[in-house]
């Protein structure tokens, strides 16, 4: 057979026919190379997002009880005593132990003298005993 010319491209079409095909293999190959390698990423991702689900879970749970603790805060704010409620208290407490003080101290010098008095009285009543015999009360 002459080598004519669209024998000529037969042949070469021909081989780079099978260039291509050759070429197009290994392609081939390398896709499924990284399809392998894009499904290990992917399954790394599930993976990830089952971890990124738990903590949604706990970031829920934590929110949950800082909300249940801010609600407590403000009922203990609301019933809590002050500095100046304490102030306050204090105050009347330190005017009824002055009070309290001054009513004992009172107390004190009352009963010496109702003792006074009394010893006073019995001294008296031993001396009408006395006079009584004189002027005929008796």
């Amino acid at each position: 057979m002459p080598l004519t010319g669209s024998v000529i491209r037969t042949y070469y079409t021909d081989i780079m026919s099978e260039e291509i095909i050759k070429k197009l293999n290994e392609h081939d190959q390398r896709f499924d190379e990284h399809d392998k390698r894009f499904d290990q990423i992917d399954q790394r991702f599930d993976e990830h997002d089952k971890r990124f689900d738990q903590l949604d879970d706990r970031v829920d749970f934590i929110a949950r009880k800082v909300l249940e603790h801010d609600d407590r805060l403000d009922r203990i704010e609301e019933n809590m005593a002050t500095k100046a409620d304490i102030g306050r208290v204090m105050d009347t407490l330190d005017t009824l132990v002055g009070l309290f003080t001054t009513t004992e101290q009172e107390l004190i010098f009352m009963g010496e003298r109702v003792k006074r008095v009394e010893a006073k009285a019995e001294k008296n009543t031993q001396n009408i005993a006395q006079i009584q015999p004189l002027v005929g009360l008796r």
